[in-house]
């Protein structure tokens, strides 16, 4: 089973409000539950987020979460696009870190960032992950900060991009919650969006062992560290091993 959203550093969202003190210890401890929680819970692979304090020397924000990776099989990277940063240089170092394999996926904060996905700052980045064959994951639908702007992370701003740019696999994480009717419609509409479902339980512990439909489902556990949530392993793929939510 294959994880697509977790957060194992801390994304240093503005005004998040979710409480990453674990997320502060050094990699080694980190590694220790990380893999504990994952063995548990069945999967195999994950999907790590970055953060959004990217800079020179490390212009994805991922070097935190690639030395969680170095202990535990399976991580991988997701680097975040920052739209405040479109100069040349960066771009190019952004370049070279897609270059050199370091992330599977980009993804964009709407809504922590004031910049929807329509945003031509996104632009450049869109390029660089047509021209690598990475999908981007877009921050949709409600916030865990007082300081974001939802507007921005409206799924309908999904469908503008994908539609300008049809290279692109665009995924919608937390499937634009509370928007779930105009996600589907974006997902539905265009053949290069999918989307996912983490975080829209926030706080819960569930246990799924097994779908009685025929065990389509895998062990599942939900918990307010790891933000583990419903994976299948029958859907396809957007990433190669890494999962496909669609229709």
């Amino acid at each position: 089973m294959i994880d697509m959203h977790i957060h194992v550093v801390n994304s240093q969202l503005p005004g998040a409000k979710a409480n990453q003190s674990r997320l502060a210890n050094p990699a080694e401890e980190t590694a220790v539950w990380l893999r504990r929680e994952m063995e548990d819970a069945g999967i195999e692979q994950v999907l790590a987020m970055g953060t959004t304090a990217v800079s020179a020397d490390d212009p994805l924000g991922v070097n935190s979460t690639l030395q969680i990776a170095r202990h535990v099989s399976g991580v991988y990277a997701v680097g975040v696009a920052d739209p405040a940063r479109t100069d040349t240089d960066h771009l190019r170092r952004v370049e070279d870190e897609l270059k050199a394999g370091k992330v599977k996926a980009l993804k964009g904060y709407s809504g922590y960032l004031y910049y929807g996905p329509d945003s031509p700052s996104y632009t450049p980045y869109y390029e660089l992950a047509a021209r690598y064959g990475v999908p981007f994951i877009f921050h949709t639908g409600d916030t865990y900060s007082t300081r974001a702007k939802v507007k921005y992370a409206h799924p309908l701003l999904v469908d503008e991009a994908a539609v300008d740019h049809p290279d692109v696999r665009f995924v919608m994480a937390h499937c634009g919650n509370p928007w779930l009717i105009d996600a589907a419609e974006v997902v539905y509409k265009n053949a290069n969006v999918w989307r996912t479902y983490p975080g829209c339980w926030w706080g819960m512990r569930l246990t799924l062992r097994k779908c009685p439909s025929g065990g389509r489902w895998r062990k599942w556990r939900r918990t307010s560290e790891t933000r583990w949530i419903i994976r299948s392993a029958r859907t396809g793929s957007c990433m190669g091993r890494i999962g496909r939510s669609r229709r």
